[in-house]
């Protein structure tokens, strides 16, 4: 699944699937949202970090993740990061 990472005003980061854009809910909850950046989620995401964002993709059209997961989907050494100051976002059923 290719999906497209977003950052909210507040610090949250969210995954939408690559060919949508961020659902209206979304963007009631978490404000205007800024493009980030696309990855594919593929064997070098963790099977159970995977499974939580397809999941939550399914349900909901998008998926909440912390910064360091972000990083484990994107690469932590990906460019989008360069300009992102540390946030302490930590989604509600969250893990780091």
């Amino acid at each position: 699944m290719d999906v497209a990472l977003y950052s909210a005003a507040q610090g949250a980061l969210m995954l939408v699937p690559a060919c949508m854009h961020p659902p209206q809910v979304a963007l009631r909850l978490y404000g205007p949202l800024a493009w980030c950046a696309e990855a594919h989620l593929d064997a070098f995401v963790d099977k159970a970090l995977r499974d939580r964002i397809e999941s939550e993709i399914d349900l909901h059209a998008y998926a909440l993740v912390s910064l360091g997961e972000a990083r484990r989907v994107l690469g932590a050494r990906h460019p989008c990061f360069d300009k992102r100051p540390p946030a302490p976002f930590t989604p509600l059923g969250g893990t780091s």
